[in-house]
């Protein structure tokens, strides 16, 4: 993961949130997107195959405090039709320490952040997938009352423009434009949305 991102295998790697480097215990570490536990399974739903959960677009290098909190869906990342920003959903985690003296409410909607001398070109992690798991962070953030709607309503607006969707499912790769990923993507994203409704006293379950 490291050679994918810095073209070297012994380049000492910054956390792509806050750039810190650091080594040991709560150093930097590779923080898999689609979990590896499943093995791959379901990744056909975004047109890649099973062992792309090995690949290092997979993979994201994050300081082990930081994995933690995308690994426990308080915190992802939101496409905002150009970058990828960091988004903590959980409140309690605003206070909590990242690195010495950094907090994570110093991070939040800070840009995902890529190596500047990168021997590797287009190096970067899968954006379906990144997509995907905010969604997952967003339906958690709801779940446990960590956020109103409301208080997501920035982030929901890309379930009701579908060229934002598209953007990330259709401008990625060329087996992203797979048609099916298109469908598989917009009804995780609009799965959310429902969720969010029906929870909301019980009305309005076809509002999309």
């Amino acid at each position: 993961m490291v050679e994918y991102y810095y073209g070297e295998k012994d380049a000492l790697a910054q956390c792509m949130v806050c750039g810190t480097e650091a080594i040991g215990d709560k150093g930097v570490v590779a923080a898999h997107i689609w979990p590896r536990h499943t093995h791959g399974r379901d990744l056909e739903k975004f047109g890649l195959k099973c062992n792309f959960v090995w690949d290092p677009r997979n993979s994201l290098l994050l300081l082990r405090t930081v994995e933690s909190s995308f690994d426990l869906l308080r915190a992802g990342f939101f496409f905002d039709g150009h970058t990828f920003n960091f988004i903590v959903l959980d409140p309690a985690l605003m206070s909590e320490t990242v690195h010495e003296t950094v907090k994570f409410s110093e991070l939040h909607e800070k840009p995902l952040r890529l190596p500047d001398n990168t021997k590797s070109k287009n190096a970067f992690p899968c954006r379906r997938l990144l997509a995907w798991h905010f969604t997952q962070a967003l339906a958690k953030a709801l779940a446990n009352n960590w956020q109103t709607e409301a208080d997501l309503a920035k982030y929901f607006s890309v379930l009701g423009a579908k060229e934002k969707v598209d953007a990330w499912l259709e401008g990625v790769s060329p087996e992203a434009k797979w048609p099916g990923v298109r469908r598989a993507g917009q009804a995780a994203l609009l799965a959310v949305r429902k969720a969010s409704i029906s929870s909301d006293d019980g009305e309005g379950d076809d509002e999309v």
